[in-house]
This record gives C-alpha cells, structure tokens and sequence, in this order.
C-alpha cells in the first residue's frame, strides 16, 4: 500500500472507522515515514448533525497535530444539476473532493471495513455482477488504499475503546431506505446467524477472487488488442470474451455493463449479427465482420446557412473568407479538412439540415448529377450514419454534401471573391 517516505490524506468523516484510521495511521507514521493529513467534506445533508460532525474533526485533528482540509458542498443542489442519486452524488463528490485535497502524487486512505466488503458483494451479487463484482472493494485502487479492509467494526469498535476515543455516529445509518443500510441491519444479522465469521470469510474469498480477475483482465487485454473481429471474439473462453466485452463498451461508450448486457452481446458474437441499443443513443453492432461501438447525434439540424456563419455546429466551423486568405489558410493548416462553395454564389434561401433521404446533386467537375444516397453508398456510409450527415440546399436543390460533395453551381472558379470556408479536424 505504502512506499517508504509518502504522503497520506485519511478520508476523515469522523465516524468511528475513519477516527480509528487517523489513530492508526498516526501511530505508524513516524516508523515509515509518512507524512499524515486528513480531509472532511461536509455535504450540507443533515443540518446541524453535518456541522456537529466538521466540529469533531477539527477538534480531533487539532488535538493529534494534523492538518485538516475541510470542504462544504451542497450534495442536493447538485445531484439536481447532474440527475443523479443524492447516494451517487455524494460519492462522486466525495472523491473529486478527496483527489484535490491529496494532490497529484499523494495517497488517500479510505476507512472500508470487512463489514463494508460484505455489504458491496452482496449489493453487486443481487444486483447481477460478473468476476470483477464478487471481487468486493480492492484494498488499493490507483492512489486509493484501504488499510481496514480486513477489520471488522467490532474490531474497529473496540480500538478506539482502548484509545479511550469518541466518534460521531450518523443518523442516517438507521434509515433501511438506503439500501445499504437494510443489507447491514436485515441481510448480515441472518447471514452471521449461518457463519458468525462470514466477514472474514467472504474477505477471503474476495481475495482469491481479485486474483482471477486479474488474470481475466490481462487475458482479455491481450484479445482485444488482436482484434475485434467476431471470430477472435467469439472463440475465446467465455470469461475472457465477457471481460474483453466490458472492457470495449467502457473505452468506447464510457459504459460500466450490467451483466445482462454482456450476456446479449455474446449472443450477437455466437450469431454473427445483431445490434444492441444502450440509453443515450449509443450502440453495439456487429458490423462488417466487426464488433462495432459507436454513439449516434441525429439531432435535427434544420436552420438558415446565414445563422451558421462565424459559429461552430458539432465539429464543423463556418466561416467567410476572401479567395487569397482561403489560399494561405489551405496552405498552412495541412491537418484540417477544407470544403469550400464559392459564397457569392450561394442563394440567400439557402438551409443547413439533415439528410432526410433525398435529393440529387450534380457534383463539381464530375459533369453527372447522383443521388445524395447513392453517393454516401460510394464512400461506404453506413445506414445508421446517413441520418448524421449535413446538407446545404436552396430553393432549386442541394449545393453541397458536407464531407462529400460541392455541386457544380458553387463551386470556386476564377472569378471567385469569397469563400464559404467549412473546417473539419480530421481527429472528430
């Protein structure tokens, strides 16, 4: 958990765990070296009981010689900024809170128990959990430690005891609304009742799980940097393909899946096709041969060219140049993609919007008019990408497929004057 000579932030709350951490810390701190400090975040949830619990940890930071960073953030107002749980909110919160009070290259020790080990499994287990799930909360994560993970609370309970200490108990504990709270009163008593030291037990098999993951992960790693073709995918052990799953819908949509979701892309690796639709228009597909992730923005795009012209729209910028500046631009910028109208051609009536399957354009130098469909079939657009793309047109048709096609009638000729420049970086 620790090299020698290292600074340490104790997630300090001033509850029993987190003072019997500071304690402990503190009394291992000179023999290895550690430079000790502690950080409170009050989330402004509990009235006068949040301000009673700040006292406390100043108090007892003061009477141990560490320094205390002490935050208030208002955890409600938040959460209905974000759309999250008051739960969640507070968590995330929490750790951001946590990262800044630490600094870039300092630890932060968390107060987890064995009691708090046994509650997440059981949460992730009857909530549907793979490997990763069962393995519990890891005793280091990042810059994360938990040096408690394998106490448990009588354990902790009765330290502070014999150290003579108080802590503050939080009201909230009691309320089995919070489902934590009714797995630690309802869940544990029962299973204790079965196996008085199930906390030990499942910390013990937790850890010989995380071992396996471990070994899962970096097999899985090792597939998908073959490939994500469905044959190299779908002939691997099943555990290797689930965790290789999980891995490309976190990289490639920011998606932790729930195991129900892994199951049905297998089952689209085992038929070779499928597609699989995720909340806020991100999918799965097998595609080409491929195991694809992408996020699709058809927004309806349906405004006045004129209102785009200065401005930016998704990775698009818009801008009026003269033809000499249009020239040096295209000469010195090498990395951006140009399409440029002529502008003085381009009818005042002219609209930016979508494709919405129709149109024809006579395309600049090709002398023939295509579809606009048949055209994105020529450069391979997929279906499901047809609806992203953008489209100039007037009264008399389309003048330009954004990415695609200039039609002949703007195009830029040698009595050009000003350019409708349309910049795109190739990275988006």
């Amino acid at each position: 958990m620790l090299p020698n000579s290292q600074e340490v932030t104790v997630a300090l709350s001033g509850g029993a765990d987190s003072v019997a951490l500071l304690y402990a810390m503190r009394e291992i701190a000179e023999k290895y070296n550690i430079r000790l400090k502690a950080a409170h975040l009050n989330h402004l949830l509990r009235g006068e009981e949040a301000n009673r619990d700040e006292q406390f940890c100043k108090d007892l930071c003061e009477k141990l010689g560490v320094a205390l960073t002490v935050e208030r953030i208002d955890i409600n107002a938040i959460a209905k900024q974000t759309g999250e749980s008051t739960e969640l909110c507070a968590r995330n919160q929490r750790y951001a809170f946590l990262q800044r009070a630490a600094g870039e290259n300092g630890k932060i020790a968390t107060a987890h128990t064995a009691d708090d080990n046994l509650e997440t499994v059981i949460f992730n287990l009857v909530r549907g959990t793979g490997v990763a799930g069962l393995g519990g909360i890891p005793p280091v994560r990042d810059n994360i430690i938990r040096p408690l993970i394998f106490c448990t609370r009588e354990q902790i309970e009765e330290y502070l005891e014999q150290k003579g200490q108080s802590f503050c108990t939080d009201s909230t504990n009691s309320d089995e609304v919070y489902t934590r709270n009714f797995i630690r009163h309802s869940i544990v008593p029962k299973l204790e009742e079965l196996n008085p030291a199930v906390k030990q037990s499942v910390a013990k098999m937790c850890d010989g799980i995380r071992a396996d993951n471990e070994f899962i992960t970096k097999s899985a790693r090792e597939l998908i940097d073959k490939g994500t073709e469905v044959e190299n995918l779908a002939n691997a052990d099943k555990s290797v393909s689930s965790a290789a799953v999980a891995m490309l819908c976190k990289e490639n949509l920011g998606i932790t899946p729930e195991r129900k979701t892994v199951e049905a892309i297998l089952d689209m690796l085992k038929t070779r096709k499928g597609k699989l639709n995720f909340e806020g228009n991100s999918f799965a597909e097998i595609e080409n041969g491929k195991l694809c992730f992408y996020k699709l923005d058809n927004r309806e795009i349906r405004c006045a060219l004129a209102e785009v012209i200065g401005k930016k729209l998704r990775q698009y910028d818009f801008s009026v140049v003269t033809k000499d500046e249009f020239q040096q631009i295209r000469n010195v910028n090498k990395k951006f993609f140009f399409m440029s109208l002529d502008y003085d051609k381009i009818p005042k009536d002219a609209i930016l919007h979508n494709y919405d399957g129709s149109g024809n354009i006579r395309i600049a130098g090709r002398n023939c008019s295509k579809s606009i469909g048949k055209l994105l079939n020529e450069y391979k657009v997929p279906e499901r990408k047809k609806g992203e793309t953008l489209v100039i047109s007037d009264s008399c048709g389309p003048i330009a497929v954004l990415d695609y096609a200039v039609s002949e009638r703007v195009k830029i000729d040698g009595e050009t004057k000003t350019v409708l420049l349309i910049k795109k970086e190739e990275s988006l």
